[in-house]
Formats: structure tokens, sequence, C-alpha cells
């Protein structure tokens, strides 16, 4: 089986500036690997002036040609892509028969600014599809605003078109409810370490945690609750 990984990375990869979506990527990439998967990858790293043409042109248009030369180049039997489309788009989605899998890591495909947080409160208005509420509410910067409006003109495939959405939290499932349809909505829990094997969880827990990433409200560590949340 032959699997291509679509990725935009979110920080400068070849300097070692990495987010966790990055992260998680090459997780996947190593699972699908150990279980004998051949895994191609597509990466889209750019930074200054041609980062904000390729942003923009997916935000406008949702689409890159080098997409769909990429794909019939290597014709993978599965396509893996993520939410942080930015460069790439979503438009190729409509011109290929290969089944589209997409990992979900926050909330972009129905925020325009990714967080659903507004006014210091979990805010999922725009899940119903109704991203006139940007303009209405004026979230985010002027890239949120073209954003939600290619939303509004492109009829959205990466809403309908995706065979599976896979997640590691039952909290993004829930906030997609309205959004996609969630029988089609797996949640994985965290990938383990394939680097350390050895790693495991202690069996007598405390009422500790250790939470890895920017300590903001949009993060979920207000509502993060021990034993009913995936850490």
């Amino acid at each position: 089986m032959r699997v291509l990984i679509i990725h935009d990375p979110y920080g400068n990869i070849e300097k070692g500036n990495i987010g966790g979506e990055d992260n998680l990527v090459h997780r996947e990439i190593l699972a699908l690997r150990s279980i004998g998967i051949d895994v191609f990858t597509l990466t889209i790293s750019c930074m200054g002036f041609r980062r904000k043409y390729n942003q923009l042109r997916a935000q406008l248009f949702g689409s890159n040609p080098s997409v769909l030369k990429i794909i019939d180049k290597y014709k993978p039997d599965i396509i893996l892509c993520h939410n942080m489309q930015q460069s790439t788009g979503y438009r190729w989605m409509k011109k290929i028969k290969v089944p589209v899998v997409m990992s979900l890591h926050n909330f972009r495909l129905f925020c325009s600014i990714s967080t659903a947080w507004r006014d210091n409160k979990v805010c999922t208005e725009c899940s119903n599809g109704d991203f006139y509420k940007v303009f209405k509410y004026n979230c985010g910067n002027f890239k949120s605003k073209i954003n939600a409006l290619r939303k509004i003109i492109s009829h959205q495939p990466e809403r309908t078109i995706p065979t599976l959405y896979l997640s590691s939290s039952n909290l993004l499932k829930k906030a997609h409810f309205n959004f996609v349809n969630t029988s089609k909505f797996f949640t994985l829990g965290s990938l383990p370490d394939y680097m350390k094997p050895e790693t495991s969880i202690p069996k007598n827990s405390r009422n500790n945690f250790i939470f890895a990433g920017r300590l903001e409200p949009e993060k979920g560590i207000l509502e993060l609750k021990i034993g009913r949340a995936h850490v």
C-alpha cells in the first residue's frame, strides 16, 4: 500500500522550528512505516513572501498545481492530509478518485482563526457553516476574512469528500459535530513514541499532568480534566 501524506509545516523545519502538528506528522510517518506501508510526503516548506503568496493563493482559490502533479506521479492508494492546508488548499480533492483521510489537530476546518475562542470563551458559532459570522464578530485579521470568504464560495470539499476523519481528542470530534459526518470520525488517542518503545504510562496515577504547549486559554487547558481527556 502506498500512502501520500500532504502537510504544510507550521514552523521552519529546516531551522528546527516545528510545531505540535509537525511532530505528529512525523509520528504518523514512523507509525505507518513500522507496519510496512510505503509513505511519501508532500511538504511545502517556505518562508517569507513565498509563504504568504502560497497561503493567499490557497485561501483565495483553494488550490496548488503541484499537488495534482505529485498525486499523479506517486499514484497513492490513500492520501492522508492535515487541516493545516494553508499553502496547498483543498480544491484538488474534487479532481481525484483516491480515498482521502483527514487528520484534524485544531478547529481550522470551521474556525477561520483555528482556535474556536472568542471574547475569552469557547466559540463554535461557525461550526454550522455560517462563516458570515466571521465578519459579524470581526474575528481574526485580513487573512482570516479571506479564508472565511473562500469557505463561503468554495462548497468546502474538506467538509464532504474525505472518507475518514482522524483525531486524538474526543473534544475535537464533539466540536465538529455540526460540520462533518461524525460517523466517519475516529478518535485515535495519542500516538505512541516509536523512537522510545520502552515508554509506558505509570499505573499509580496522581492528580498531576504535563501540558506541552503555550499556556493560553484557547489551548483548552482550563477545560482539561484528569481522567476525561487525552494528555
